[in-house]
């Protein structure tokens, strides 16, 4: 799969689960004391439940990795093809 694939599917995964909070997996993950009070003290101070500040950061944390690899894919491009448009020009292009 690729990574464009894999992103457009995250993120109808994270927003069909997130917004319809159907939740129906559990995952345990080993913390030490001290992380689990930072954790847990950030969600309070948020009003937020650890399951939700816990769940955000790892889906976060995976969109920036694939947005990462996308724009490293990008430059790689246009490394190999260096032509670039203003914004007049691709307005243009794109009928806008």
């Amino acid at each position: 799969m690729n990574c464009e694939l894999l992103y457009f599917t995250l993120l109808i995964c994270y927003n069909v689960t997130y917004k319809e909070t159907i939740m129906n997996t559990t995952m345990t993950v080993r913390l030490s004391n001290d992380d689990k009070d930072i954790i847990a003290r950030y969600a309070q101070s948020k009003g937020r439940s650890v399951s939700d500040i816990v769940r955000e950061a790892i889906l976060e944390r995976i969109e920036d990795e694939l947005d990462l690899e996308l724009y490293r894919q990008a430059i790689a491009e246009h490394k190999k093809n260096p032509k670039s448009y203003s914004l007049e020009d691709a307005a243009r292009l794109l009928d806008i």
